[in-house]
């Protein structure tokens, strides 16, 4: 049990770094091209992190920036544009790393807390294999892959946010 918690945690720490990388390692942000929001991070790539900045103050907001989230990253890969995947999966690794916070705030049973841990589990191990495929390891996985888990992971969640407790906003 200890062994797993230190591999979720890892993966916690390491998901919105790894969306960070550029596919090619020597790639950098056009000088005075870099977006305000690219210039925040500690490093230069190739690519926007689009809301990556932005963290929900809800746990409804939370959940509504998963489904959002998950369906960039679905459309990037089933048009096999991973460049287009690759902002929004390192957006959802914030939104997620913030999740059990937000939940503890939302008035949740204890039920409801274990299901959006076992939720934010499995979106933190599918999205990360999905964040393999899209920075070139061939251990990655596809879309296709991971759709089942990540789809009843966010319906979960999805679930919990309609019923969440006084205090949230919808």
């Amino acid at each position: 049990m200890i062994r797993q918690k230190l591999i979720v945690a890892a993966g916690l720490a390491a998901l919105p770094v790894a969306g960070c990388r550029p596919a090619d390692s020597t790639a950098t942000a056009p000088t005075g091209q870099q977006s305000s929001q690219s210039a925040k991070h500690d490093h230069d790539h190739d690519h926007d992190h689009g809301t990556a900045d932005e963290h929900p103050e809800t746990f409804a907001a939370a959940v509504q920036a998963i489904s959002t989230a998950r369906d960039a990253i679905r459309g990037g890969f089933e048009a096999n544009d991973l460049q287009r995947a690759d902002g929004p999966l390192h957006a959802i690794g914030h939104v997620l790393e913030d999740l059990q916070e937000l939940a503890k705030s939302a008035n949740l049973s204890e039920e409801q807390l274990a299901e959006v841990k076992t939720a934010t589990d499995a979106l933190f191990g599918g999205f990360g294999e999905l964040d393999k495929t899209i920075h070139g390891s061939s251990e990655g996985k596809t879309w296709s892959d991971v759709e089942q888990e990540v789809n009843q992971a966010v319906e979960s969640l999805e679930r919990i946010a309609a019923g969440s407790g006084p205090g949230e906003t919808r």
